[in-house]
């Protein structure tokens, strides 16, 4: 090859080439920001995709550099030359965002990428030229080894900047297009100083050197940007941390590894009382009592090892008045060393008094301020053979309030209270308040003898409250701890005690002793028993049913009465007469009846999927129930959920429970009409009966007692009952109808609607299904 010039390049080409390498960088900082968005292992097919598109933009610029010589070129092995160059290419820029992506920290593994890098750049463009010029080739050793080692040196700065782009979070583009510009400047250098060291390099002037001047004004360059960009990053940082630091509204002390404190913020001082001067020159322990210095330091120490822990201490401020604090301690890395730690400290003084407050609220009677219900079930008593309750209740006390009105009651309470916690306490006893006018008293059981006596001894002087002298005695019952299983059981021995010391005429006490009490034992079984029942709704509902007898040739079914049934696994079938009493005795039965209403309403709707026909079904219910504000809300609940219809539904109260609280019931009964149930009242007949009485209720039905349909001399007092519900347009059923002579009579008497054993017994739902109903399509 001849000599030549710069005159013979074609500068078209070059810019092409230069405009090419630098789109491809863009594109590979734009790749490498993508990438760092994938996880971990989703990155390995948009690497290999990126990376073949940044190397085909390398091997388009190389073929710019090659056509801008002016050179002849041969193409018979052109496709090996394509070949070659974008592969080597390809696998230049996948190294390339691999590493920007491992953001290697090491500066031997970091040299040693770019220098791989650098080599697949060169192993690209060497052989390329040989295949393309290789009748042109002369190669200058000299200037060949200088384009080696200028390719090699350039790669450094580059991959620098690279990750300082993908890594920092920088407000000005202008670092990111210079960095590009001349990133691509040296790049695009690369082909035309190779060519330089491989062909015949001219004589006459120094146009040969403008590569490498280049280059060389690239690297220097390139070197600049990630220190000038990586300074505006740090101060930005450092103003951030500052104002994180300085502004924080939590207090942060920095302090060395030794615990000696470097720096604080203004909350800091604030907590501590102390100037910022003076808090740089202590040490963390004189900020903290003597006891609490061990967990500090074990605290520091385990910051420093990474953990992050809260500790709740006692700061002691300048002022001397303690303050609760929480403690947060992170370590403080710098440059990959652990320098010292920084604590973060809150003030929890009033957040724990507020929670104390909350928890004494919560176990302490707002009134009297003993120790409540919930303060006894949270006292631990593993062992309650040294341990006796002792309950009280007082004499007169109702009556006492309702006349002097219940500001006074509160009063008197107070006063109660205190004389009992003092008398309780003479024993090293507790005194709690359980409700009311009932106060318990936890005592060794040594003791529970003589303090029964010291307290009815001391409330036989009278009391003087609010300038009012007055006379009030109490009844007292105490057990044994040895004689329960458990508190709960010790309470009802304690309180069926007390209830004997009232039905003796109070003001006494009396222990319980098992033997006096053994009926009240079993009732406490039994209520233990059928509490686990209702929670495990073991109950069964069993259905008798309702006829329709208007002459002697038709009786038709037209509905069943609900009735609770419950068979223990030991005991066997459990009368409802022993069950139900108790049940209404502990306040079960709200939770009974809900549970056979929601059995009920559940059953009907398995018979109207089955085909089945549904008949009205009555329950009983009881005064309690009916006065719980939820029940109403429970019924229409149940109802919709199971799709029944309020129609199919009779409640049966009765007489007694109504006039007892006949205004609110009655409320009630109107609301339930109102969704199509029907109201009963049961065991007509034996309570008020008067017609100005029923009169004013709204009721659909009556049920005659089954004791006077038993009776032979009842004819009269039916009657009197089918003329009542006449006149008030009410229908008339009789229960307990056991022979056809009681049928019989009840339909001359003109009443057509009858149950009773004659027309069946109560039997499950499965045998009431299989006895009584029909499929609706038969």
């Amino acid at each position: 090859m001849g000599q030549w010039s710069v005159n013979d390049f074609q500068f078209i080409y070059v810019i092409a080439c230069a405009v090419f390498t630098t789109l491809g960088l863009l594109f590979a900082i734009e790749s490498n920001q993508r990438l760092g968005r994938f996880k971990q292992s989703e990155r390995k097919k948009p690497l290999i995709l990126y990376s073949f598109i940044i190397g085909a933009t390398l091997w388009g610029a190389h073929q710019f550099a090659a056509l801008s010589t002016g050179l002849s070129f041969t193409t018979d092995h052109y496709l090996l030359y394509i070949s070659w160059n974008l592969i080597a290419s390809w696998i230049g820029c996948a190294i390339l965002l691999t590493v920007a992506q491992r953001k290697l920290k090491e500066t031997a593994s970091f040299i040693a990428a770019s220098i791989l890098f650098a080599s697949f750049i060169l192993i690209a463009d060497i052989p390329s030229f040989y295949v393309l010029f290789d009748e042109h080739i002369v190669i200058h050793p000299l200037l060949l080894l200088v384009s080696l080692l200028l390719t090699w040196s350039m790669t450094i700065p580059m991959f620098r900047f690279l990750l300082l782009i993908h890594s920092e979070d920088y407000s000005s583009r202008k670092w990111k297009v210079f960095g590009i510009v001349a990133s691509g400047l040296a790049l695009s250098c690369v082909p035309y100083m190779l060519f330089v060291g491989l062909f015949q390099t001219p004589t006459t002037d120094f146009s040969y050197l403008i590569p490498y001047v280049c280059m060389i004004t690239a690297n220097v360059l390139l070197m600049l940007v990630p220190d000038t960009l990586g300074d505006e990053v740090r101060t930005t940082n450092v103003e951030a941390f500052k104002s994180l630091f300085h502004h924080n509204p939590i207090a942060i002390f920095s302090t060395d590894p030794k615990g000696y404190i470097l720096d604080v913020n203004d909350q800091a001082a604030s907590l501590t009382e102390f100037s910022p001067e003076t808090l740089k020159n202590l040490h963390i322990y004189n900020l903290v009592s003597q006891a609490d210095r061990n967990a500090i330091s074990a605290h520091l120490q385990g910051a420093m090892t990474g953990e992050v822990t809260h500790l709740n201490t006692t700061l002691i401020p300048k002022s001397g008045e303690k303050k609760s604090i929480r403690i947060t301690a992170v370590r403080n890395i710098v440059k990959g060393r652990v320098v010292g730690a920084f604590g973060l400290v809150e003030d929890i003084t009033e957040q724990l008094q507020s929670r104390s407050k909350i928890e004494y609220l919560a176990y302490h009677d707002d009134l009297t301020g003993l120790p409540n219900r919930r303060k006894l079930e949270q006292l631990t008593m593993e062992d309650l053979q040294d341990v006796s309750f002792l309950l009280m209740d007082f004499d007169r006390f109702k009556r006492i309030n309702d006349t002097f009105g219940h500001s006074f009651g509160d009063s008197l309470l107070k006063k109660l209270a205190v004389d009992v916690k003092e008398m309780a306490e003479g024993y090293g006893a507790t005194a709690i308040r359980l409700g009311g006018d009932e106060f318990l008293v936890v005592c060794m059981s040594k003791d529970a003898h003589a303090m029964s006596e010291t307290l009815l001894a001391h409330f036989d002087d009278p009391l003087i409250v609010e300038g009012v002298e007055l006379s009030i005695t109490t009844s007292i019952g105490y057990a044994y701890g040895g004689l329960a299983g458990d508190q709960n059981e010790l309470l009802k021995f304690a309180d069926m005690s007390m209830y004997a010391s009232k039905e003796k005429g109070g003001h006494t006490a009396t222990p319980y002793i098992p033997e006096q009490f053994k009926g009240k034992e079993v009732s406490l079984s039994i209520e233990k028993e059928l509490s686990k029942a209702l929670a495990e709704e073991r109950l069964e509902v069993y259905y008798q049913p309702k006829y329709s007898v208007c002459d002697e040739r038709d009786s038709q079914l037209f509905g069943a009465e609900a009735l609770a049934r419950w068979t223990h696994a030991e005991w066997g079938p459990v009368s409802p007469a022993t069950f139900i009493p108790i049940a209404e005795e502990s306040r079960m039965i709200v939770t009974l009846e809900n549970l056979v209403i929601k059995k009920v309403v559940a059953q009907m709707e398995e018979w109207k999927r089955a085909g089945r026909a549904v008949f009205r079904v009555s329950i009983n219910l009881s005064l309690a129930t009916i006065l719980q504000q939820q029940f109403i809300p429970y019924v229409k609940a149940t109802l919709r959920y199971h799709g029944i219809s309020g129609d199919l539904i009779e409640f049966e109260l009765t007489e007694r429970m109504v006039m007892q609280n006949e205004r609110e019931v009655n409320a009630k009964m109107r609301e339930m009409q109102s969704m199509g149930i029907t109201i009963s009242i049961d065991d007509f007949g034996t309570g008020y009966s008067s017609l100005s009485y029923l009169h004013q209720l709204s009721i659909d039905r009556l049920k005659i007692d089954q004791s006077f349909v038993q009776q032979d001399d009842a004819k009269g007092i039916i009657a009197s009952i089918i003329q009542m519900a006449d006149s008030l347009n009410l229908r008339v059923i009789a229960e307990g109808v056991e022979n056809e002579q009681q049928l019989q009579t009840l339909r001359e008497l003109g009443c057509t609607e009858v149950q009773g054993f004659y027309f069946g017994r109560p039997v499950p739902a499965y045998e009431y299904e299989r006895q009584y109903l029909y499929l609706m399509n038969s």
